[in-house]
């Protein structure tokens, strides 16, 4: 439920009259996330047929790694997150290492290393595009899917690099220590609580308000209310 805290007074009146306390609850969290038990993860991008494969050694289970790992690839390279095929696990790809999915590592370990796999992919295409647009090395600049020759308008696209390019020279595996970091956040709720039981809840849902999106903050609804909903004890 989304709460408009300038009309509370009147819900939590209301909520007396029922026999509930109706008020604002706020719960901070800290949450670790990243480590691992093995030192090291390790993703390859290989550049096949004008198409990117991801190889990572996490498997998703909910977290939608098919859609996040791409869309950061896709990002830096400045292409559309389709042609990413992410390969998690991949019996018949390369040998990777790393740590499982476990719940909430995959995008800060997984996802910064292939974010620096597509930088470097970026950094030896650079090579490339000098060649293709006989240029220095070191003149080349790479933004939104371009090569640029630095103060001119010539330009290439990573495809048009990518097609100039023998195969396997843009393949890049890249390992990197395991990252660490602690997220922190807070969950905020209007809620009642029953007086003789000390029973909390939501309230009934009401109609949502705002500039939210309605898929989103309905599925933050969902959400809320079926984890933080307890059923009454037997007997109380």
């Amino acid at each position: 439920m989304m709460t408009e805290r300038q009309d509370i007074a009147a819900r939590a009146r209301e909520a007396a009259a029922r026999g509930q306390l109706r008020g604002i609850a706020c719960a901070l969290f800290i949450e670790p996330c990243g480590g691992g038990f093995v030192a090291e993860d390790q993703v390859m991008l290989e550049l096949k047929e004008g198409r990117i494969l991801a190889y990572v050694a996490t498997t998703s289970n909910g977290q939608g790694h098919e859609t996040v790992l791409p869309q950061i690839v896709a990002a830096k390279l400045g292409l559309d997150p389709a042609r990413i095929d992410l390969r998690a696990s991949d019996p018949d790809g390369p040998p990777v290492r790393g740590n499982g999915t476990i719940g909430s590592r995959s995008t800060l370990a997984q996802g910064s290393a292939l974010l620096r796999a597509a930088e470097v992919v970026v950094e030896k295409g650079k090579a490339v595009a000098a060649r293709l647009l006989e240029a220095a090395a070191g003149d080349i600049e790479f933004d939104d899917g371009r090569y640029r020759v630095r103060g001119t308008d010539l330009l290439l696209s990573f495809d048009a690099m990518l097609a100039g390019c023998e195969p396997g020279v843009l393949d890049t595996l890249l390992t990197q220590p395991v990252p660490r970091a602690f997220t922190i956040g807070a969950h905020v709720a209007e809620i009642e609580i029953d007086r003789e039981t000390g029973h909390a809840a939501l309230p009934p849902r009401e109609p949502l308000r705002g500039n939210t999106p309605l898929a989103f903050a309905a599925f933050l609804v969902g959400v809320g209310s079926s984890k933080h909903h307890r059923p009454e004890r037997p007997g109380r």
